[in-house]
């Protein structure tokens, strides 16, 4: 145990398992896996006569499709599929958290139907649930960047999908959080507003994204940590970089004003630094919408790994030097 400036904190040699995550670390300590094994075993339990009749899905949620809430000509369930579909729903969630990047925005798809599912929103659980059980060996890959630097470094993603949703057409965002090349924060949410644009609705995502690069920066300034800065924000959309950039607001932009002080504030005391990255090259793609196979298959080794991959590559132990391949 030792103080890191307020804090107090217990540092052990080594971790087999936190917060009931299985962490396999490389032989030289310069990689590790992630995985939820445990809750992985308890969707399969519960679900499996649900979906062992389901084909093998290629993407986790149906590329290009949104869930509509329930309405006359798309019915409710019924309470005992209703309580299923919740408790499903929680235990994908719990897997977004920790260890599958992967499946952000098709849980988050199925979590704004938690108060009423339709059969379509069952549906579409079933094929998250399946294809997460197909892909069971996923977990967040961990392969720190060069550490011989003092300063740690931070890039961020953002993106958004304007109008996404197809009831109250407010816009999705998504971003998804490097520090020293490993993603340890990211985040798939709808707004709470209206954007009135696809520039407006990019431009709402990166400003949510820099209140979460403040308060990562903060926490480890505060842990005595050195952050490179100006941090680098990657945006697939001309507009909203125009719009951060540019000194005065105008009539189109005036109404989030705030937001576009916000950002603007920390791009002139060189916090932040925002970058072009093409569409097809934007990691925080699949944060926002359900992308095609090839999208997915993309972006997808950039945060997550397979178990038996990470341990063909890198020779890997546990605290206990033995590797379960369970």
């Amino acid at each position: 145990t030792k103080r890191v400036g307020p804090f107090t904190i217990t540092v052990t040699n080594g971790t087999s398992d936190y917060l009931s995550c299985e962490v396999i670390i490389s032989e030289d300590g310069k990689g590790a896996w992630l995985g939820q094994p445990h809750l992985i075993k308890n969707l399969e339990k519960t679900f499996w006569e649900d979906v062992k009749d389901l084909p093998v899905y290629k993407t986790p949620g149906t590329p290009n499709v949104g869930l509509r809430r329930a309405n006359t000509e798309s019915p409710g369930v019924d309470s005992g599929e209703h309580a299923k579909y919740r408790s499903g729903v929680g235990m994908l969630l719990y897997l977004v958290k920790h260890s599958r990047i992967d499946i952000s925005n098709p849980v988050r798809e199925l979590s704004k139907m938690l108060d009423k599912p339709t059969l379509a929103a069952v549906k579409e659980m079933k094929q998250v649930i399946k294809f997460v059980l197909d892909t069971r060996g996923y977990g967040l890959k961990i392969f720190p960047s060069d550490m011989s630097n003092s300063h740690w470094k931070i890039t961020v993603y953002t993106d958004s999908d304007w109008a996404g949703d197809k009831d109250n057409r407010r816009s999705v965002s998504g971003f998804v959080l490097y520090l020293m090349g490993v993603p340890i924060m990211w985040r798939s949410r709808q707004l709470t507003g209206v954007s009135l644009s696809s520039s407006e609705a990019e431009y709402i995502a990166l400003s949510e994204a820099a209140k979460e690069i403040k308060f990562m920066y903060q926490l480890m300034t505060t842990m005595g940590l050195k952050v490179a800065t100006p941090i680098t924000v990657y945006v697939d959309n001309v507009g909203a970089m125009f719009m951060a950039e540019n000194v005065s607001t105008s009539q189109r932009t005036r109404h989030i004003d705030i937001r576009w002080a916000y950002v603007r504030e920390f791009l002139e005391n060189k916090f932040l630094k925002i970058v072009f990255v093409k569409s097809e090259e934007n990691l925080s793609d699949g944060m926002t919408k359900n992308t095609s196979s090839d999208v997915y298959e993309r972006h997808t080794p950039n945060y997550v790994i397979d178990k038996e991959d990470f341990l063909k590559s890198t020779s890997a132990r546990t605290e206990t030097g033995r590797v379960s391949r369970e």
